[in-house]
């Protein structure tokens, strides 16, 4: 039985044809990266099976890829309520083989650091707490866990006007992040 599709024309012309759909559908003007996105999400996906959520009212002040397989979401707090325990959140996620280049904010401890490690999801995540060396107030933090495959970070500067002990203020931010990272 003879087919009516000549497939000597068929293949070539669909591939031109997938081609072209290809390059036509290519996005033409990129997001900047210092671009302040005016989109109010309560969810953000951080990987394929976690996600941050928050109760707070916060601005998306910047969106990044991290190694083409994980993102970052910086948001800010409005400082005037009071209910706000930390001004600014940088929430990251990507591959756990990119640990070793991963850009974290804290990328130099200092002598006062201190690393915690937390119970969480039947493992242990670090939470990193050093005080900063121009304002004994300001306590840099950063929450890192392994979920899935995947290294989940959460960095933050905290404002210690109780004058709690650094094991305290590890408590308080892994209970935010704790509080905040959803998984499926």
């Amino acid at each position: 039985m003879k087919s009516f599709i000549n497939t000597k024309t068929f293949f070539p012309y669909s591939f031109f044809l997938l081609l072209y759909i290809f390059t036509a559908c290519k996005s033409t003007s990129p997001i900047k990266s210092n671009q302040v996105l005016d989109i109010k999400p309560k969810i953000l996906r951080l990987t394929y099976d976690s996600t941050w959520t928050t109760k707070e009212t916060f601005e998306l002040q910047k969106v990044e890829s991290i190694h083409q397989s994980g993102n970052t979401y910086t948001l800010l707090f409005d400082p005037n309520v009071s209910e706000n325990t930390f001004r600014w959140i940088r929430v990251s996620s990507t591959n756990q083989e990119n640990r070793q280049g991963f850009p974290y904010l804290m990328s130099s401890l200092n002598q006062s650091a201190k690393v915690f490690y937390i119970p969480w999801k039947n493992t242990k995540i670090s939470v990193v707490i050093q005080n900063q060396n121009e304002d004994p107030k300001k306590i840099d933090c950063r929450w890192e866990g392994l979920y899935n495959g995947y290294l989940l970070v959460v960095e933050t500067e905290y404002m210690n006007n109780n004058g709690y002990e650094l094991s305290k203020v590890a408590q308080i931010f892994h209970q935010y992040a704790n509080d905040r990272i959803i998984t499926y």
